[in-house]
């Protein structure tokens, strides 16, 4: 049943979480292992806000596709696919710029290659929650068996791959290399399911959600980066970056991100805010 599959694949994730946790003992030294888990530790706590917000879309996803309004159902999948993505890309992106010095304020001496580690699997987030919206469309169709099989499988076989990469003498950067391939691997399977199951056209989805949000995340990363080189590593050039980061998200993303619609919605809940507020 639906609950069965749902299981499988978590227990995939399971698998890749722990089993890349073993092949980096078994390969390298402890101090590895120790940047992987902080590297976790990181992806977790910089994607908590997307979690709250895929957690308030789904009901509305499923309630519109059991509805039968199917055109209303892919909408909020794309919003969802884009506006989760954005939320990660609002931390990650200043992290990637700043890794190595918020290491250092955080830990003073952080296991040796800890930053690299925590950039790659970052970036994976981002690509696998370009997906996401579409994995709640085919959860809302009913029909997961075969999507949930599939990212189990492609889950499990990151371990395969980053030990390959290793052989093939890639050396850390293959754990990061590995999950960037298997997180990207996930979302276009949910894209491909989500066209077949649920009618959402691949090309419709790089337009909407993958293209936009990749060009925010660029605009990000090069003003971010010019504030980075063009001052001494400390805390206020942290903050600095931080905060263009977030100027450049909030301004790009008005433009790319939210549609004509969404702009008369968020200039008449913001229009009600401050009447409120005026009125007190």
């Amino acid at each position: 049943g639906f609950g069965f599959w749902e299981i499988f694949s978590c227990f995939g994730d399971i698998c890749r979480q722990h089993g890349t946790a073993f092949l980096i003992n078994r390969r390298f030294d402890s101090g590895v292992n120790a940047a992987y888990g902080i590297a976790m530790q990181v992806s977790v706590q910089t994607s908590a806000l997307s979690q709250a917000l895929l957690g308030a879309l789904s009901p509305a996803v499923t309630s519109s596709a059991g509805a039968g309004n199917q055109e209303r159902a892919i909408s909020l999948g794309l919003k969802s696919s884009k506006f989760s993505a954005f939320l990660v890309a609002l931390f990650a992106v200043p992290l990637i710029i700043e890794m190595d010095e918020v290491l250092r304020l955080w830990l003073v001496t952080p296991p040796e290659w800890t930053a690299a580690i925590c950039r790659a699997i970052l970036i994976a987030l981002i690509c696998h929650k370009l997906g996401w919206g579409n994995h709640m469309l085919v959860m809302a169709s009913g029909n997961i068996a075969v999507l949930e099989c599939c990212l189990a499988i492609t889950s499990l076989l990151t371990l395969p791959l980053i030990w390959v990469l290793i052989q093939c003498g890639t050396g850390v950067p293959g754990i990061g290399y590995a999950f960037i391939a298997s997180y990207s691997m996930l979302s276009v399977l949910r894209a491909f399911f989500s066209w077949r199951i649920v009618g959402l056209s691949p090309l419709r989805w790089l337009k909407r959600a993958v293209l936009p949000v990749s060009l925010v995340v660029l605009l990000m990363f090069v003003s971010g980066l010019a504030i980075s080189r063009s001052m001494p590593a400390s805390f206020a050039r942290v903050v600095s970056t931080s905060f263009v980061c977030l100027i450049v998200a909030l301004v790009s993303g008005w433009l790319l991100l939210f549609s004509a619609s969404d702009h008369q919605r968020m200039l008449g809940v913001i229009g009600k805010s401050l009447n409120g507020l005026m009125r007190r």
